[in-house]
């Protein structure tokens, strides 16, 4: 062997020995990088996922900077998705190798790609579909009504399995319900809301007898006469799919959502009363209806011993006040407390007369209301508006500190998608108005036809 051959050999033993060593590196670098990846990813879907609320706040224009924003980064969840499901698939592989063989440990690579592949997928269409803080509610109020309704749609599907996947990564505290708090559930669509596992986490994030829970029954849940309406089976029903939802084993306040012309005022009521006696449900309320029917059913309860309503959920706001008339001095009279639905007007009270929103072009339930005196609810938007600004202060603060200064009102339905929401509830119940103030805001409403029942 002359010089050059030997020269040849030692260089391509010294080339192997890099190369195990390059080799051996890589195996050992690869679950670092994959669980790299995976906070990478995690980050990305987090930041992509608040990127709505967050740029609104710093810039104004929170929409288009949304759209930048969250595309860039639900791109970027996918991208380091994929690169840890991969290197964790890869790692799995080279563990199991020496002991099952070559093809059981592709088996399992296999295995390993095809569920944290469809992980990922899952989680980045939830990511485009609902953001992850909309499903956080909580926080420390006390005359504010926390609300949160479940509608059926695919974004909803995504947004439990984005609950239940990100669980073991929530900070508590930072979704702790205080004790005093109302959190409010009200189910009316479809029979398939029961895969927005989201509500069960109560009991991890409050103690039970610190809050208080409400629901509804009356809507559409389900086919068949038990899976709509105040008749007594659909009543009995509902009631433990209500429960079940909601992970505990009673409800503080079980409320009618609206008036049930098809079934007797007499079965509705005593199958009201059944399930208090029976410990189910603490408290019994009702929802818009006409003054007359409430006063009807509560007759119907006092003559046959039955549990009377405590509560009344009403449509109450600066620009639908037709409440005034009858209910609400009924409902003060009688010691019945008033949880207004709506009182932002849907967001109305809250922006420029001319501004829309994507709620607003796409809420069908929007449509059937605040059309009919389109110059006075001009006028009240802006006076809100010019109050806010004097005060400096949302406009959000302006309308409920109104409807908390209104005798018959207990606690207003906030409906809580944002940390900002929360934050304007509870600086509202701060808010002093004069009686300047108060003036200016109701001084432009003319009357109009109850709406919304």
């Amino acid at each position: 062997m002359d010089l050059h051959e030997k020269r040849q050999l030692d260089l391509a033993e010294h080339m192997a020995r890099v190369n195990k060593h390059v080799a051996k590196a890589r195996a050992q670098a690869a679950p670092w990088r994959a669980i790299i990846a995976a906070v990478l990813a995690i980050i990305a879907g987090l930041v992509g996922s608040t990127a709505d609320s967050g740029f609104k706040d710093w810039t104004g224009h929170g929409h288009y900077l949304y759209k930048i924003v969250a595309a860039g980064c639900i791109a970027a969840f996918f991208i380091f998705g994929t690169v840890a499901v991969v290197g964790l698939a890869g790692k799995a592989r080279d563990v199991l190798t020496p002991a099952v063989g070559s093809s059981h440990a592709a088996v399992v690579r296999y295995t390993v790609l095809l569920i944290g592949g469809m992980t990922v997928l899952i989680l980045g269409v939830a990511l485009m579909k609902v953001p992850i803080g909309q499903l956080l509610v909580g926080g420390a109020v006390t005359t504010i009504l926390l609300g949160i309704a479940g509608q059926q749609s695919l974004s909803n599907i995504f947004a439990g399995l984005v609950l239940l996947l990100s669980r073991p990564f929530m900070v508590g505290d930072y979704i702790r319900l205080k004790s005093g708090d109302i959190f409010g559930e009200a189910f009316q669509y479809d029979s398939s809301v029961f895969l927005q596992p989201e509500f069960p986490l109560l009991g991890e994030f409050a103690k039970r007898d610190e809050v208080v829970i409400a629901t509804k029954v009356n809507g559409r849940m389900g086919p068949g006469p038990k899976g709509a309406g105040l008749s007594r089976g659909a009543i009995m029903t509902q009631v433990d799919h209500s429960l079940r939802r909601l992970g505990t084993d009673y409800i503080d306040l079980y409320q009618i959502h609206r008036y049930d012309p098809d079934v007797p005022i007499e079965e509705t009521m005593e199958a009201l009363h059944d399930l208090v006696k029976a410990g189910k449900v603490r408290y019994l309320g009702a929802s818009s209806m006409h003054t007359w029917q409430f006063v009807q059913m509560q007759y119907v309860a006092d003559l046959n011993g039955w549990t009377r309503f405590v509560s009344m959920q009403d449509q109450y706001n600066l620009i639908m006040r037709e409440e005034e008339r009858e209910m609400l001095p009924f409902c003060l009279d009688q010691g019945v407390g008033v949880l207004p639905w709506s009182p932002l007007a849907r967001g109305r009270l809250t922006r420029d007369w001319n501004e829309t929103t994507a709620r607003s072009e796409t809420d069908r339930f929007l449509r059937t209301l605040y059309n009919q005196a389109v110059d006075s609810d001009r006028k009240i938007v802006e006076a809100v508006q010019a109050i806010a600004s004097e005060r400096d202060v949302s406009r959000a603060q302006v309308a409920l500190a109104w409807l908390l200064h209104q005798p018959a009102v207990t606690a207003p339905i906030v409906g809580v998608t944002k940390l900002e929401h929360l934050t304007d509830a509870v600086a509202a119940a701060e808010l002093e108005l004069s009686e300047d103030e108060l003036t200016r805001l109701e001084e432009p409403y003319v009357p109009r036809q109850p709406q919304g029942f």
